[in-house]
């Protein structure tokens, strides 16, 4: 009976400083909305004041300033969302993610075969090649990958880097631009709708494509494409689909 009652108190101990503990981490890893902050690079004091729902209302007296603290804040409340975003158009899912359970549906290698094969880092990178450094665009840019990367130095590890084991990694000009690609490929909504309304048309004519009342010019002329055999349209449609939709919202 003794030695009944000492493990339960032994558990009862156990288990009130795992909740202790538990409790401090998750207050330690919440984002930062009262206090004061010291971030580099700043040439006067800011202000940041979050509204109800959460939403940062930043006062700065210069832009670098603003867009420098712009930086640190997004990365405080979304720094795992981006670095899966800078991820999917460089094509690194697998890095972190690594295999499938299921061996013959390797979604993340898919994933990654297939935005390395849109070239959006390779544009990416000639882009960048082709800025103009003195120009107050680049300036601001910098100024907010500046403060990406002071929470990443300074500020709490979001649990996602250590239950996955993935070591951070400074963010640049060319993860932004990443995210931009990614972005404006999940926003276009063509590589979905031109096969869609292709097949339509074969099948009902032309008179149920009118009836979506899509914005043509009465100018358009309609380009003359053979006709395989083997249609191939409804097949990428569906994988890009499939691709699309287990992805992270942009």
């Amino acid at each position: 009976m003794k030695l009944l009652k000492k493990i339960l108190i032994a558990l009862f101990v156990f288990f009130l400083f795992l909740i202790i503990g538990a409790y401090f981490y998750v207050q330690h890893q919440k984002p930062t909305y009262q206090g004061k902050l010291k971030l580099a690079n700043l040439k006067n004091p800011v202000e940041v004041y979050f509204d109800s729902i959460g939403v940062p209302h930043i006062y700065a007296k210069n832009q670098k300033d603003a867009y420098t603290t712009l930086g640190y804040l997004h990365a405080q409340d979304r720094l795992w969302q981006m670095e899966l975003l800078r991820r999917i158009a460089a094509g690194r899912l697998s890095e972190i993610l690594g295999k499938d359970k299921e061996p013959n549906d390797n979604f993340f290698l898919k994933t990654d075969k297939f935005f390395l094969g849109l070239g959006i880092e390779d544009a990416g990178l000639q882009m960048i090649k082709e800025l103009d450094t003195t120009s107050a665009s680049y300036k601001l840019a910098t100024a907010y990958i500046n403060g990406v990367n002071q929470f990443i130095e300074k500020g709490p590890k979001p649990i996602e880097y250590s239950l996955i084991g993935v070591k951070q990694e400074k963010f640049s000009l060319k993860d932004m631009y990443n995210v931009f690609g990614y972005m404006s490929f999940s926003f276009a909504m063509a590589q979905k709708t031109d096969p869609l309304i292709t097949n339509i048309q074969k099948k009902f004519g032309s008179t149920y494509v009118k009836e979506l009342a899509l914005q043509t010019d009465s100018l358009t002329q309609t380009i003359p494409i053979s006709d395989p055999k083997i249609d191939i349209s409804s097949e990428i449609t569906a994988q890009v689909g499939k691709i699309m939709d287990n992805l992270p919202d942009s």
